[in-house]
This record gives structure tokens, sequence and C-alpha cells, in this order.
């Protein structure tokens, strides 16, 4: 039953998104977006699509020498499946509570992963990823603020988010290297979380003291080993910076496709818009939301809407609906029909 209504839940907000896509492509003269579609370089199409795979190839490298570090090897074919399939999922199903970070801890446990090891892994993979995320957002911002004119409400509100992603960045990075704030974060957590679910409505949602405390363990000694080691993660480092180089560039590629290559200004303006509609994504793979939010964003600096959403429509193709379509062989391997992912093993 549980099953069937996140179902329904994905399904609903999968129809929410396509109204909201159709209503963006509403916009656009549809002759003029047709016409720069099928007239779009195939050559540079298919770079774009290579760009997009080069960059999961390197989400999947930053997983693999992660593992490493913790002594955990696996072939580099496996980790590949597991980086791609657990991002489909997050982007297909976080709204449905089912994250890319459950699917990850999942599927590392399924190859015999150490349950100390296998959240480390998937924290630390999610933060080296995140963590340039937000520097891109930053510089968004700053070149926004010198290529547009704002006022005192939107120059205010960019300060606000800017804050809150500094705060959870810095917050992340005490987690891992300061064990007293892990465990002081923790406790705190936990006692809030325990105080919200008193009530009968949210008493369904209650921790299991006894199984928080034993995944908490293992996950701190895992994050140990991980600071122990930490001279040896320039790797990881070094991949998951070619990861978000190589996102960049597919969609500049895409815009090459399309006839209308950008400076680097306007690219990281819009590509910073991309990442602040994923972090807040209420339908699945941010479907119509991030392509109006960067098509318009693309518009307000010059492009014609129909190249801005035409060159955002083969990006979300080579970089989301491509890779989703790969993974789907690999779904059976980490899901066997008839059994659920284990998200939610520590409430009780």
């Amino acid at each position: 039953m549980k099953a069937l209504l996140k179902r329904k839940r994905v399904i609903i907000s999968l129809l929410v998104g396509l109204v909201l896509l159709i209503f963006v492509v509403s916009f656009a003269d549809l002759h003029q977006l047709e016409k720069i579609l099928t007239e779009a370089n195939t050559v540079w199409l298919v770079l774009c699509v290579t760009a997009s795979l080069s960059s999961y190839c390197c989400i999947a490298a930053v997983m693999y020498y992660i593992l490493l570090v913790l002594r955990e090897k696996l072939p580099f074919k496996d980790v590949f499946e597991i980086a791609l399939l657990s991002c489909s999922v997050n982007y297909l199903v976080a709204f449905a509570g089912l994250s890319g970070l459950a699917a990850k801890i999942y599927m590392l446990a399924k190859e015999n992963v150490m349950p100390s090891k296998t959240l480390s892994v998937s924290i630390l993979h999610g933060f080296l990823t995140n963590t340039i995320a937000v520097v891109f957002v930053f510089l968004g911002f700053y070149y926004s603020f010198s290529y547009f004119q704002m006022n005192a409400y939107e120059l205010q509100f960019g300060i606000i988010v800017l804050m809150i992603a500094f705060l959870l960045t810095w917050v992340t990075i005490k987690i891992m290297l300061d064990s007293k704030f892990r465990q002081g974060f923790y406790r705190l957590g936990t006692t809030l979380w325990n105080k919200l679910t008193n009530f009968r409505i949210t008493k369904k949602w209650r921790i299991n003291k006894e199984k928080a405390d034993e995944f908490f363990a293992s996950f701190d000694q895992g994050m140990q080993l991980l600071v122990e080691n930490v001279r040896n993660l320039w790797k990881p480092c070094l991949y998951a910076a070619l990861d978000w180089g190589l996102m960049i560039l597919c969609l500049e590629l895409a815009f090459v496709a399309v006839g209308h290559p950008l400076n680097f200004k306007i690219l990281i303006i819009g590509f910073s818009v991309n990442i602040f509609t994923s972090l807040f994504s209420v339908v699945p793979a941010s479907l119509g939301i991030m392509e109006g939010a960067m098509a318009g964003s693309f518009t307000l600096m010059g492009v014609s809407y129909e190249s801005a959403l035409a060159a955002v429509i083969v990006y979300r193709i080579a970089y989301y609906l491509i890779p989703m379509i790969i993974s789907v062989f690999f779904y059976h391997r980490f899901f066997p029909r008839g059994k659920e992912l284990e998200s939610e093993s520590i409430v009780s």
C-alpha cells in the first residue's frame, strides 16, 4: 500500500511537471522552435551527449576513489551503475521520499560494503559535488549582480540565499571533520525529532533510538576513517571539479548545437539558475520548472526565447533523459522486483 501511494505521488508530480513544461513551451513560436531543433548541428549534439556521459563517469570516479580511501574496492563498472542509478532515482522520486542518498546507501550495502562506510561514502560523495555547486551559485550571483540592475528586495533575497548556502556548507564540513560537533548535532537532531513526533499524528515517524544509535555509531566510525585519510581525497576532489566542468560544457555545447554560443558570464548565470531550481524541485527532475527558469534567465540576457528554450531542451535530453534511460538497464540488478528500498529502516 505504501509503495502504491509513493507511485501515485510520483505520477501526479510528473503530470504536474508535464503541464508546466507545456505552459513554458506555449510562450515560444512553435514553428521557430521546431526549425531551430531540426537544424541543430549533429556533431555538436553528439559532443553534448559525450560531455554528459563523461560527467557521470566523473561522478562515479568520485565514489570509486572515496571507496578506495576507505579500503573498499569495487569494479568501476559497478560503481558507475550505482552512481548513474542513484542520480536517476534522485531526479525521479526525491519528492516521493526516496533520495539519491538512500539509494546509494542501499546499493553499496548490496555490494557488501561495510555498514560503517556506506553512509560515509554517500555523504562525502554528495558533499564534494554539492559544495562545488554552491561555488557556482555564488559565482552566478556575483555575475548577476554585475549584469543586472537589482533592486533592494532582489539583493536582500540573493544575500539570504547565499547565507543559507554558506551556513549549510559550514555545518556539513563541521559534521564531517569534527567528531564532537557531529555527536552534538546528532543528539540535538534526535531530541528535536522525538519532540516533534510526540503528537498522535506524527508518532508513526518516531525514531527507534537503539537502531538510530547503532546507525550513527557506524557513520561516525566511517567519518573518522575518512578524516584520518583526508590527504588521499585529492582524486575525488579533482573528479568532482571535472564533473561540474563537464556539466557546464554540456550546456554550452547545447547552445553551440542550436547556433547560439554564449560567453562565460551569461553561461554561468544560467547554469546557477539550473542548480538553484534543482535544489528546490517539487516535480521529477524539476520538469517544466527548470526549462522555464533557465530559458527565461537566458532571454533576459539577450538570447531569443526560442533559441534559449531549444538549447535547454537539448541540454535536458543529453544530461537528464539519456542517462536516465541508460540507468533503467541496471535497475533490476539492485532493486529486484517485489522488493522495496529500505530507505526508512531506522524508523520504527
